[in-house]
């Protein structure tokens, strides 16, 4: 993979991370505590230091609802809202997405590659993120 290959899939990650927050936030519902089995998941596939990032970010995603059946108009799925650009290379589809420790491991694994790319794991979503990182 070239480095203009890499940087055209990250500017295209960020854009859909970006739309899709947008998107959600547009459609906010009252803030929920997340399922069980979403933070078990959670704690089962991010290290500890990114588990309460992943959790809010899974939070801001679907509208604090930590609803894994939302789908997204360009198909994101799950509660991390996976893109479909994702989908193929992770072998995952939105039905199986909403099973939270389906999404926890593709979540995982879209972060692993985005810090593969050299860039820092809390950068890209600082700004779409807000509070999640300490920052609001």
């Amino acid at each position: 993979m070239t480095d203009r290959h890499r940087a055209v899939l990250m500017a295209a990650l960020l854009l859909a991370v970006a739309v899709g927050a947008v998107a959600h936030t547009a459609t906010a519902q009252a803030a929920a505590e997340p399922p069980t089995q979403l933070v078990r998941a959670t704690a089962w596939a991010f290290a500890p230091a990114d588990r309460l990032i992943a959790l809010c970010v899974a939070g801001k995603e679907t509208g604090g609802t930590y609803d894994s059946t939302l789908v997204g108009k360009a198909g994101e799925a799950g509660a991390w809202q996976i893109h479909p650009i994702h989908h193929r290379r992770l072998g995952v589809t939105p039905r199986t997405l909403q099973n939270p420790w389906v999404a926890a491991r593709a979540a995982r694994a879209v972060l692993d590659e985005a810090r593969g790319w050299g860039s820092d794991w809390h950068g890209p979503w600082r700004a779409t993120y807000r509070g999640c990182m300490g920052r609001r």
